[in-house]
């Protein structure tokens, strides 16, 4: 299970995740939004009793090291040391900050892997539901992020996040690619090759799901998942960058959503319930960006999303 840390249910929370800060180049997803992100440490400093930095809150797999990322965004370091000095900061490991050492950087904050919150209220990353993407990927991690850099253009899906060339290029690539994955993948099965062909079906699962809204296919294992969990009644997750308070049945999935990119997410616990909402707006997000997930049992694959998108060479539709 790993490290554990369990507050009170009516202990007040300020959650936030994948904030992915980087050493401040063309590649650092969290980008220039320190001086956003400060205000919603001051308002969390005022309003909460502790603060839960979900997983990815460091890039190392973009910056390689705790340091370059604590120079390329100091007030934000500062603004997060004070918190901690009165105990009142919580790191959750994720897929890209598991070995930060914020303990160090971080002088009384506490690292972990889970939260509980009450009885029935778990908090995580969550990349242990994603069916591709793991802390053994740390290496393609980093010679992802170093290729990024050289081309100066994001190479990652879905394409909606990220339309410039490269991750056009991705997507049409990724079309001719799956052809050969799929022929590949029924090859090995009926060779008797099992393992190699679960892992090309997981890859298909991977891109398909995520091209069509969900994202690293979690959505879909927490939906079988979490209803076999008797001592769970509230899953808190991140990972996905996918914000989101979706009911299911008498279970309930939040997903914080993140700070790369334009996202500037979060969510309260005021002791009672939980609201996740956008920084920027203070819009409250409830299951919009689920909903088709929620109406769709099976979603189509990624040739179907591409016929359907795709119009002309590096071209697609929004």
């Amino acid at each position: 299970m790993g490290q554990v840390v369990r507050f009170p249910a009516d202990r007040r929370l300020t959650l936030v995740t994948d904030l992915h800060l980087g050493d401040g180049s063309y590649t650092d997803l969290f980008g220039k939004k320190d001086r956003e992100f400060l205000g919603l440490l001051e308002q969390a400093d005022r309003g909460s009793d502790e603060v839960v930095f979900m997983g990815d809150s460091f890039d190392l797999l973009q910056a390689c090291s705790l340091p370059r990322v604590l120079q390329a965004h100091p007030e934000v370091a500062g603004r997060i040391r004070n918190l901690a000095r009165a105990r009142r900061v919580v790191f959750l490991r994720g897929n890209h900050d598991f070995e930060a050492g914020v303990e160090r950087a971080f002088p009384g904050a506490r690292a972990a892997d889970r939260v509980f919150v009450g009885p029935d209220i778990l908090i995580e990353h969550g990349d242990r539901f994603d069916p591709w993407g793991n802390r053994e990927t740390a290496a393609a991690g980093r010679l992802h992020n170093f290729f990024e850099r050289l081309t100066r253009s994001f190479w990652r899906i879905p394409l909606r996040e990220h339309r410039d060339w490269g991750n056009r290029l991705l997507h049409w690539l990724a079309h001719k690619l799956m052809i050969v994955v799929r022929v590949a993948q029924r090859a090995l099965a009926r060779a008797g090759y099992r393992r190699a062909s679960r892992k090309l079906r997981r890859f298909l699962i991977y891109w398909s799901r995520t091209v069509w809204g969900d994202y690293h296919a979690l959505f879909q294992r927490v939906r079988r998942a979490l209803p076999q969990w008797k001592r769970t009644r509230v899953l808190i997750l991140g990972h996905t960058h996918l914000p989101g308070d979706v009911r299911l049945g008498a279970k309930r999935y939040i997903n914080v959503g993140s700070w790369a990119g334009n996202n500037t997410q979060y969510c309260n616990f005021d002791g009672r319930d939980f609201s996740v909402r956008e920084w920027r707006t203070g819009r409250k997000i409830g299951d919009e960006n689920y909903r088709f997930l929620l109406r769709c049992p099976r979603l189509p694959n990624f040739e179907e999303w591409y016929a359907l998108f795709h119009r002309e060479m590096l071209t697609f539709e929004a």
